[in-house]
């Protein structure tokens, strides 16, 4: 197995919109926002089940967007930028966890 001859083990979250965290089996693996979106996770990683968590963070103008569409006191967000005011006539920005997310591994010989 990779995990007896010294192999390593890598996370490749594709496209992310905007960054993501990354947590596995309750180590923190740091956060990603440029490409390649790529972590080392081999000393996180076990035998059997693991747990594996993403975070991914929206962007500013989808949150002002999505904003715009509440009542007043609903608004998580408050702000003097105006552009968003009007969210019938502004398009969301992609953003989340697109993928696809791979499971990379290298073998030590």
């Amino acid at each position: 197995s990779v995990f007896s001859n010294g192999g390593s083990f890598h996370l490749a979250l594709g496209m992310v919109g905007h960054s993501a965290k990354v947590t596995l089996n309750g180590k923190d693996l740091g956060v990603v926002w440029c490409a390649p979106r790529r972590l080392e996770i081999t000393k996180a990683l076990k035998s059997g089940e693991n747990e594996l968590k993403i975070e991914v963070v929206n962007s500013w103008p989808n949150r002002l967007i999505g904003d715009a569409k509440l009542p007043t006191e609903q608004r998580r967000t408050r702000t003097n930028i105006t552009q968003y005011e009007k969210p019938e006539n502004q398009t969301l920005v992609p953003s989340g966890l697109v993928g696809p997310v791979t499971l990379q591994s290298t073998q030590n010989h």
